[in-house]
């Protein structure tokens, strides 16, 4: 089969991509029958855990409509009770129906290591007292770990759980460098020269001041090199959602955040978090950080005594942040001491939980519907996901693509795949064209496969993921042939060419590396 494409791929650092929700792994024409999951915890007034609740306690809404319970199970210290009634006889009648089996429930916690803006020894207190706690983790239970050093995500660990296996990342992970002490001057040096210029007071000082003549963001009021590296970090974190492959069941990530004094630039890791089950766990790395204290640059002599501890926004706002992240998808923040209890409170809060399940109407349109739960026993308070996303089949196949892109190939990649590249030829400025031709087995049947590219190049930038739906034929003994014409950057980068049939899920991989010039 000949068929020629164009497309640009448009590289820039860890492009946003539309995201599946969390569902039972389902594809292509049985999608309709996919359930969406979700984890509540209960409390009374007093913050305590209430158990014994039914399904026709909850109420349940999809973009403010209530829709009924499909399945209703109970999850108390990592086991699942028998239900305690039928299904909601407001489901209707012949609606597929799903049900959690009593017995252990596994969960899959994922450890997000923010590089960038950590100071190595208040991240490797942290670390230790993680790995201190690794004998928590249940049989059932698994982990992955990924580092982000500021350009690149790293995968440390892939989920297992294998005690050693852990422990081994957690220490590789306190070998490796950290950059919050950037961070740190260059917040002293706006605290600096914010005093010289007599803009703030000490005893008043706002780093974020909407008046300050150093905003650039809005809204916003952080230095524009502090606001790049909150941003590059929420969207490694979120890139970590996507790329690590999605294991089924309870999902909690641990953000082990070096401080992000910004609302705005978290709403994408919010977004995907919702989309793809998981529940954020933040961590508050620094704990209390009494690091900005400096002196009075305008004094003409020392000051006499301890420099005054600072009000410090930054801190607050970081702490608001990390509150914020974790209320939108059902979790707990862990700030100043409780960052070290930080994987026992997540343990905890995953033990014992209400597992809720409903079917809508698939439309497979990437669509993202608000979910709200309530009680309807009066003083009682509910913390449960905030949305979820109609997947698409070209949507997953570009998430597994920006997976085999950023980590590699995994266990799940089958299938031949051949992949041809021709001869660059120069596009525009620093862009070149390249012919590439696919080489993959005929099907016995006409089949409509989904083609996505990614790229990424050697500073970690990688590429918006294009995905393209085609045709193959059946073929006497020949294999299908499929010309695509990429427009890339003249610059060194690795390309993965990932084709999925989203009938079976079957898929195939190849990985290529383009050399500018060549």
């Amino acid at each position: 089969m000949q068929r020629s494409i164009t497309f640009l791929l448009a590289l820039f650092l860890l492009a946003p991509l539309a995201l599946p929700a969390q569902t039972e792994e389902t594809f292509g024409e049985v999608i309709d029958v996919r359930v969406v999951n979700v984890e509540a915890v209960v409390t009374d007034r007093k913050g305590k855990r209430v158990t014994g609740l039914e399904a026709g306690d909850f109420r349940l809404l999809v973009d403010g409509v209530e829709v009924p319970v499909d399945y209703f199970t109970e999850v108390a210290d990592g086991m699942a009770l028998p239900a305690p009634q039928p299904v909601s006889d407001s489901a209707e009648e012949g609606a597929p129906v799903a049900s959690v089996p009593a017995g252990p429930v596994g969960r899959s916690f994922l450890v997000f290591i923010d590089e960038s803006l950590s100071i190595a020894a208040q991240r490797d207190m942290v670390l230790k007292k993680l790995e201190s706690d690794l004998d928590r983790l249940g049989p059932g239970d698994r982990m992955a770990v990924v580092a982000f050093d500021g350009g690149r995500l790293h995968r440390l660990a892939s989920w297992t759980g294998d005690r050693r296996a852990l422990a081994a990342a957690f220490y590789e992970a306190r070998q490796r460098p950290a950059w919050g002490l950037m961070t740190l001057a260059e917040r002293r040096s706006s605290l600096a020269d914010r005093q010289f210029l007599g803009l703030e007071d000490a005893d008043q000082f706002d780093l974020y001041s909407n008046e300050s003549p150093f905003d650039e963001f809005e809204d916003e009021s952080l230095e524009p090199q502090q606001y790049t590296r909150i941003l590059r970090a929420a969207e490694a974190a979120a890139a970590a959602l996507r790329s690590v492959s999605l294991p089924s069941g309870r999902k909690a990530m641990l953000l082990l955040s070096g401080g992000w004094p910004s609302l705005r630039p978290m709403a994408r890791l919010i977004q995907d978090a919702n989309r793809l089950g998981y529940t954020l766990y933040p961590v508050d790395v620094p704990g209390v950080d009494i690091a900005v204290t400096p002196g009075d640059v305008t004094a003409d002599r020392p000051t006499a005594g301890p420099a005054p501890l600072l009000h410090d926004p930054w801190e607050e706002d970081a702490h608001y942040t990390l509150h914020v992240l974790a209320e939108a998808t059902g979790g707990r923040e862990s700030i100043n001491s409780n960052r070290l209890a930080a994987l026992e409170r997540a343990e905890e809060d995953t033990r014992s939980y209400y597992w809720l399940g409903f079917s809508p109407a698939w439309k497979a349109d990437d669509r993202h519907h608000r979910i709200e739960l309530e009680v309807r026993r009066p003083g009682l308070e509910v913390r449960a996901r905030g949305g979820f996303s109609d997947l698409s089949p070209a949507t997953l196949a570009g998430m597994e693509t920006e997976g085999l892109l950023r980590f590699g190939r995994g266990a799940g990649s089958s299938g031949r795949l051949r992949v041809e590249m021709g001869e660059a030829r120069p596009a525009g400025w620093r862009t070149v064209e390249v012919p590439v031709t696919l080489v993959l087995p005929a099907p016995d049947e006409e089949t409509e496969l989904v083609l996505a590219v990614g790229a990424l190049d050697r500073f970690g930038a990688s590429s918006e993921l294009p995905r393209i739906p085609f045709k193959v034929s059946p073929s006497e003994g020949a294999p299908a042939r499929s010309v695509v014409t990429l427009r890339l950057r003249n610059v060194q980068q690795k390309l993965v060419f990932h084709v999925r049939d989203p009938r079976t899920g079957r898929q195939m991989v190849e990985e290529l590396s383009f050399q500018p010039g060549k």
